[in-house]
């Protein structure tokens, strides 16, 4: 969803551009509130190792892409030496909610990933208030070039990952638990649905026998892959076994979007 110089940009931007009150009596401080927790690498299954390299968390607003403009730079951190991160200072709450940019990582070739961080996690948060255990993610150059070369396998005509961007979401009850045989639909978008499985050497992780998948497995969390994910609203179905929420999301070319819908 943003380029790597533009993030650069916008980083000394915001850096130079302060807010709150100063000691000539300007306006008051905006209240705040910081995301913390781990990045990670991406897997499939979707979990991998912990990322210790010198990588940078930034929590972006989308609002703005919504029309067809640039996300905005919040507040940056760095990934610690463990792995954690910790955004401080974020002091907007906005109504698409927020992703979190994992970028500046040693290997150039790594997908840029923004995790999408839901409004209802933070919309009745205090000033001083802090959302914790938030994995951000990321996704290695080798994972990212396996996923091209699947959809080319399975059909998918685009550029490839990076080049066309792409929302991936994992299905989940409110346990966090992945789920069996669910599908995401965004209804007359014209998005192309591609769920993983975890047999590569068969066909590939979007075919099982030369067909297409058709619903999410919970061996590999649930995924589900939307190149060029047009800006919509997407929800999930399982059958009428969960009920799942409806988000207004999309992908811009140059990055994935990770999200999650939750099923209760």
């Amino acid at each position: 969803m943003i380029s790597t110089r533009w993030l650069c940009v916008a980083i000394l931007a915001t850096a130079c551009n302060g807010k709150g009150s100063d000691s000539s009596g300007g306006e008051p401080a905006a209240e705040t509130f910081s995301i913390s927790g781990v990045v990670m690498d991406m897997g499939v299954p979707p979990l991998g190792n912990i990322v210790t390299k010198s990588c940078t968390v930034s929590a972006l607003d989308p609002s703005t892409a919504v029309s067809g403009g640039l996300p905005t730079v919040i507040a940056t951190a760095p990934v610690e030496s463990d792995g954690s991160y910790k955004v401080e200072g974020i002091d907007v709450k906005p109504q698409l909610g927020i992703t979190l940019l994992v970028t500046d990582c040693p290997n150039a070739d790594d997908v840029p990933t923004n995790t999408g961080v839901a409004v209802e996690t933070y919309q009745d948060l205090p000033d001083g208030g802090e959302i914790t255990d938030k994995v951000a993610y990321r996704i290695p150059a080798e994972l990212g070039q396996n996923i091209d070369a699947d959809l080319a396998k399975s059909g998918w005509k685009g550029k490839g990952l990076v080049a066309d961007g792409a929302l991936l979401a994992f299905i989940m009850t409110d346990a966090k638990v992945p789920v069996q045989g669910a599908t995401l639909t965004c209804t007359t978008c014209g998005a192309s649905y591609y769920y993983f499985d975890n047999d590569r050497p068969d066909s590939g992780y979007f075919e099982t026998g030369g067909k297409l998948n058709t619903s999410t497995s919970a061996f590999t969390g649930g995924m589900v892959l939307v190149p060029a994910a047009p800006i919509y609203q997407y929800t999930a179905d399982d059958g009428g076994k969960h009920e799942f929420e409806t988000r207004t999301l999309g992908s811009q070319p140059g990055s994935v979007l990770i999200s999650v819908f939750t099923g209760s």
